[in-house]
């Protein structure tokens, strides 16, 4: 069970659906560029292309970022710092 906010779970929709527009744009985006002949002058699929990686990488780490949010909230994403000895020295720490 979580306690995600209703805020932090509209981001995380926003930023699955972006993440999927940006797939579905370079895959079509790829299989356009693959088809067009190599001496025309059209860049629609290249772009279609790079902005479609860019929306799929904006959408993931909005979705990323708001997990750990929320992971942070509830205490479930802690960093631990530990000391100890090293083997062949003194303490460390």
């Amino acid at each position: 069970m979580t306690n995600r906010t209703t805020g932090q779970t509209l981001l995380i929709v926003l930023g699955s659906l972006v993440l999927l527009a940006g797939l579905v744009c370079v895959a079509v985006g790829f299989a356009q560029f693959a088809d067009t002949d190599p001496m025309s002058d059209d860049n629609g699929p290249m772009f279609l292309f790079a902005g479609g990686g860019l929306a799929a990488v904006i959408g993931f780490g909005i979705v990323v970022f708001t997990r750990v949010a929320t992971l942070r909230a509830n205490g479930g994403y802690r960093v631990t710092i530990e000391s100890g000895r090293r083997q062949d020295g003194p303490p460390v720490g």
